[in-house]
């Protein structure tokens, strides 16, 4: 079944590929642009403050919070109507703010954010229920948080945007939904030979990209159910001539063109 799924998308990448009048390059600019349109909305929907009074368990009572750093690097306190709670999100704390995973609760949640170098922002999340505060796990990326229980996050990998979805679970954490491919949809031109494989984890290879032909990485399985995050990952690639093959190591070090940051 996950074969079938993956030939039916990528025969639609390969229809679509082939019927657009776009430059290659025009969908690289798209492709970069999009993501930072997305972490520009992403944050004007955010208001992040040191303190804030808000109903979180919609009992009707306003709970004070605030948020300060801490001594260690990184660290920091947040407090919720006496009930205090102490994470760590790697860099300085830069404030709160207040969201709802799920509109059809009466409940809201706590973001505590911090901006990372490279804009590599990252969010650990808290419930407040009965008095106490919980930690709901962590968010990296430009998070949405669309209302309906499901939280989707773009991701820069330093050439290409991964999107990962989150969904909320009935024991008030943040899950990230497993996937097997992450779509990539960007191109550049070979700058050595890249042999290409009908399978993943496969030792024959069926061609060989030469020096100088330009090639679109379709997608990825980054992360994937095929070994984990620490796992080599695999790339598919869409040649000039329409072939759809894998490579096993990452393009960055096989093409150039790409938008790079």
């Amino acid at each position: 079944m996950a074969r079938r799924l993956l030939l039916l998308l990528l025969a639609a990448i390969l229809s679509a590929h082939v019927s657009s009048n776009h430059h290659v390059a025009g969908a690289e600019e798209d492709n970069y642009d999009i993501g930072n349109r997305w972490r520009g909305k992403a944050l004007a929907e955010l208001t992040f403050v040191q303190t804030d009074t808000v109903d979180l368990d919609g009992d009707g009572t306003m709970e004070s919070l605030s948020v300060a750093a801490l001594e260690e690097y990184g660290g920091f306190e947040m407090v919720v109507s006496g009930s205090r709670i102490r994470g760590n999100l790697g860099d300085p704390v830069m404030g709160l703010t207040v969201i709802d995973i799920d509109t059809a609760d009466s409940l809201k949640e706590i973001a505590v954010f911090t901006n990372q170098p490279s804009n590599d922002d990252r969010y650990r999340l808290y419930s407040f229920q009965n008095g106490s505060l919980d930690d709901m796990g962590l968010l990296e990326g430009w998070p949405r948080f669309t209302g309906d229980g499901t939280i989707i996050a773009k991701d820069w990998m330093g050439y290409w945007y991964r999107t990962d979805h989150y969904i909320l679970t009935d024991d008030r954490r943040v899950r990230l939904v497993p996937q097997e491919f992450y779509y990539i949809n960007i191109s550049g031109v070979a700058i050595r030979p890249v042999p290409l494989y009908a399978e993943r984890r496969t030792g024959e290879a069926v061609a060989t990209v030469k020096p100088g032909e330009r090639v679109t990485v379709v997608l990825s399985d980054h992360r994937s159910v095929t070994g984990g995050q620490d796992s080599p990952n695999w790339y598919c690639i869409m040649t000039a001539n329409g072939l759809l093959a894998w490579m096993s190591y990452p393009p960055i070090y096989a093409f150039e063109g790409f938008q790079v940051a």
